[in-house]
């Protein structure tokens, strides 16, 4: 492991009963070897995050812009209208900038369903999204979320589910 990654011994994933505990350098090493496989959904599409810096007990925040990144990471900034200013979006198109994102404790990346067309042309300048293809998806989820029922819920009523029991089943389709 390079000497860039920090804290690689720290507990990401509690010890459960049907595997050991997970650390940060087991995360880095998962987005390595699934790298090749990822990148491709991945490329060109501006990206949020959720942090999860001390591990999936630990707090988290939103993550989705980005002043300081190193130089192999890409950036696009977009204008935000619920903002009403300018994001910088890390652009995730290589490896090193997966495994550094990974090193953040960024568990969970949420990527836009668009691609920016021609990122180089837009290097410090902010994104034209009607020009640049930021209007057009090519991407597609459906997010299915089944409730558990417990035959006590009033008629018409869903019942509350926790995480243990959430089944999350995402379909996802390229568009074109």
């Amino acid at each position: 492991m390079p000497s860039s990654f920090s804290n690689l011994d720290k507990v990401f994933w509690d010890k459960s009963e049907n595997r050991p505990k997970l650390t940060k350098k087991d995360l880095i090493e998962y987005y390595n070897k699934i790298s090749e496989y990822l990148l491709p959904y991945l490329r060109d599409r501006p990206l949020s995050s959720s942090r999860y810096p001390n591990g999936i007990q630990g707090k988290h925040f939103y993550h989705n812009r980005d002043k300081e990144k190193p130089d192999f990471a890409q950036s696009a900034n977009i204008y935000s209208k619920s903002k009403e200013g300018i994001i910088n979006y890390i652009i995730c198109n290589n490896k090193d900038t997966l495994l550094w994102l990974a090193n953040l404790g960024c568990l969970e990346m949420h990527h836009w369903y668009s691609r920016v067309n021609e990122l180089h042309a837009y290097e410090n300048k902010t994104v034209d999204q009607e020009k640049c293809g930021l209007n057009t998806p090519d991407f597609m989820v459906f997010d299915l979320d089944p409730y558990i029922y417990s035959g006590k819920e009033k008629k018409g009523r869903m019942n509350q589910y926790t995480t243990s029991m959430h089944l999350k089943l995402q379909l996802m389709l390229h568009i074109a």
